[in-house]
């Protein structure tokens, strides 16, 4: 008895070691044909990149499209020595692998004089050998190939499962035998069975609760989460985001996030939309605003925080959106509370400095020195909160856009020349000396003078206060690559390191009490920075702590105003219809010497254009901040040919009621310039 149940245990224990071998053969042999079917959908997918890349390149010529095609050129042959290397011994995939790597040759080969005939400025060569059909004919071989190849390993898995799944019958069936004559073991074996069951049971119950909790927690959050997969799809989206974007989650689902954009990815980089958004790879957690689009349509203000997520398959990115309308609703409100706050102030407050310059002035006739003393601290005083009240009002104006730029050439040698004049009584005060060095005659900038005045007022200012008696502050221009600098150094104690970052922020003054002492705002470095981007330039800065500051204003050059010759032929003229400043500027200056450019920031103010003046041809927006342009299409288009550069997705109808139609996160100005050139039987410009 004791040798047969001895024997009877070492069989169990053997019939129990083959079993758990064969599943675990099982495990690797799926795991192994996973790996497989995963290699072959790389090799499709990489060939999918390299095909777009070019096909990309060739319908519009950006160099950009070249990106993602090289990236993929480069892994193709890697792609199939990993599926080479994941085969078995004897494979009869390997033939098929051959095969792949015969038409991956002939598809790479023909892709490559695709655009190196695009790149060497034959265009035509490269359409017709694109429509030869040979690159579609290579690629759909090689989706048929994976296909083929995908339906042979899914077979072969099969034959192995239903084999294993054979054997396992036999073998249970041998255990039950075993365990008949045996009850005491049954019992055990029983008891281990349903330990080991109900462990299974429980971790199952264990990740149910978990992704429901996950899931549970991404839909009960009020921002909209959406993952993107390396080429810039979406990936998941959350409730709040379906929500937030008017959308079912399988109309998004493998969507390009530029559906829900007015900033795209690159086409193939996913982190591409975050570098767009200024935050790159590290900038994970920092948030940006941006426009988002609704299924219907409809404008709404976003933060963005995107942040990359390292997969073995690319670089995901993970995309949390927040609605940004109440916080704008609220930022309106306190820019119309200071305006109102601060418009009221205004008037007593110059009233009260004006009477009390008078009383300084000797108006009311000779003050007791005594009270001649309270005047003039209570003017210099009341003239200090006109200024504040003056720069809280153009801060908030310029970031509300609704200051006005008279954009012009402007020589700096008189701007920078009368403004320094114009400050030396003030630097006279503080015991300081403003010196400016030689400018060139030639120098000029696009800019308006006014407000270039106020910015290196500013900045004068500044220096002199932190400018120890004594000193000297120096200005200079110099020439720099597109642009001209201005330099504004003082002999000051530097700014301290710790404040350096938040320098330009608005009520911002580094600490400590002779800092204090100084007075001022903290908005001044406020108004330079967002005056100056106005412009186009940028404001930065040098410092030591203890040697003095350096201030750098960079602004674009103009050509020095010149007379047109008598016999010159007048530009044709165009209105061009877009609520954005800045991007008025940049077509006007892309434009320049090709065509008069008069621009109009608001449907009316297009209306009142086109009624009392006539164009050669209109360049309009769609989304205007008091109206649709789509309202001015049919009056513009009956005098001119329309140009519809918008930020908007255009639908296919609008392509029939204007000569070109544009979108600005996909039309790059050089596109708009060559459409315009068209329009007006200009000469190309060169590239």
């Amino acid at each position: 008895m004791v040798a047969a149940t001895l024997a009877i245990h070492l069989l169990l224990a053997y019939v129990l070691d083959r079993e758990f071998d064969h599943g675990v053969r099982a495990a690797e042999e799926a795991e192994r044909s996973h790996q497989v079917r995963a290699a072959l959908m790389d090799v499709l997918s990489v060939h999918r990149d390299v095909e777009t890349g070019q096909r990309g390149y060739l319908l519009t010529g950006d160099p950009e499209f070249l990106q993602p095609y090289r990236e993929a050129r480069g892994v193709a042959e890697g792609t199939l020595r990993t599926l080479d290397g994941r085969l078995e011994r004897g494979s009869p995939l390997a033939s098929g692998v051959a095969r792949l790597r015969e038409l991956s040759r002939a598809k790479l080969d023909f892709a490559d004089r695709t655009v190196a005939l695009k790149a060497a400025g034959r265009p035509a060569r490269a359409r017709a050998a694109v429509a030869s059909g040979r690159g579609k004919a290579l690629m759909d071989a090689i989706r048929a190939q994976v296909a083929a190849m995908d339906r042979l390993e899914r077979a072969r898995l099969a034959d192995r499962t239903a084999e294993e799944f054979r054997a396992h019958e036999r073998t249970r069936t041998l255990s039950f035998l075993l365990l008949a004559g045996m009850a005491a073991m049954l019992t055990a074996a029983a008891v281990a069975i349903a330990r080991a069951w109900d462990q299974r049971r429980r971790l199952h119950t264990r990740l149910r609760d978990a992704a429901a909790r996950q899931q549970a927690i991404l839909d009960s959050t009020t921002d909209a989460i959406i993952s993107l997969n390396p080429s810039g799809s979406i990936e998941s989206l959350n409730r709040a985001a379906r929500a937030m974007f008017g959308y079912r989650e399988d109309e998004l689902l493998r969507r390009d996030v530029s559906v829900l954009f007015e900033i795209a990815p690159e086409r193939g980089r996913a982190m591409s939309f975050a570098d767009r958004l200024g935050l790159g790879e590290a900038g994970g957690g920092r948030t940006i605003d941006i426009t988002g689009r609704r299924s219907d349509g409809a404008a709404v203000p976003t933060e963005v925080a995107v942040s990359p997520m390292a997969l073995p398959s690319g670089v995901h990115a993970v995309a949390v959106v927040r609605d940004a309308t109440e916080r704008h609703r609220v930022d309106r409100l306190k820019r119309e509370f200071i305006s109102t706050v601060s418009h009221e102030l205004r008037t007593p407050l110059t009233s009260i400095a004006g009477s009390l310059g008078l009383l300084a002035g000797g108006a009311a006739g000779p003050l007791p020195p005594r009270a001649d003393r309270l005047v003039a601290i209570a003017h210099a005083n009341s003239e200090r909160l006109v200024r504040l009240v003056n720069d809280i009002l153009d801060i908030e104006k310029i970031e509300a856009g609704e200051a006005q730029f008279d954009m012009r050439p402007v020589p700096l040698a008189d701007l920078l020349g009368r403004t320094v004049e114009a400050n030396g009584g003030y630097a006279q005060g503080f015991g300081v000396r403003l010196e400016l060095a030689p400018v060139d005659d030639a120098a000029h900038v696009l800019g308006d003078p006014d407000r270039l005045t106020q910015v290196f007022t500013n900045l004068l200012s500044n220096a002199v206060k932190f400018s120890p008696a004594g000193g000297v502050v120096i200005v200079m221009a110099s020439a720099l690559d597109g642009c001209w600098r201005v330099s504004v150094s003082d002999q000051g104690p530097g700014i301290p390191e710790a404040f350096q970052p938040r320098l330009f922020d608005k009520f911002t003054q580094a600490d400590g009490s002779d800092t204090r002492a100084k007075g001022g705002s903290g908005l001044g470095l406020s108004i330079v920075r967002e005056i100056v981007a106005r412009h186009g330039g940028r404001v930065s800065f040098d410092t030591a702590e203890g040697h003095g500051t350096t201030f750098h204003v960079d602004l674009p050059r103009a050509d020095e105003p010149a007379r047109p010759a008598a016999s010159a032929a007048p530009l044709p003229r165009v209105l061009h219809v877009e609520d954005d400043v800045d991007m008025t500027r940049v077509v006007a200056s892309a434009l320049e010497g090709r065509a008069a450019l008069t621009p109009a920031h608001s449907l009316r103010r297009a209306r009142e254009l086109v009624a009392a003046e006539r164009f050669d041809l209109v360049i309009l927006d769609i989304g205007l901040a008091d109206g649709s342009g789509l309202d001015l299409l049919d009056a513009c288009g009956r005098s001119a040919p329309v140009i519809v550069f918008t930020a908007q997705e255009a639908g296919a109808e609008l392509a029939h009621r204007a000569r070109v139609v544009l979108v600005k996160s996909r039309a790059s100005i050089g596109r708009l310039v060559a459409a315009v050139d068209d329009a007006l039987g200009l000469p190309k410009e060169a590239a």
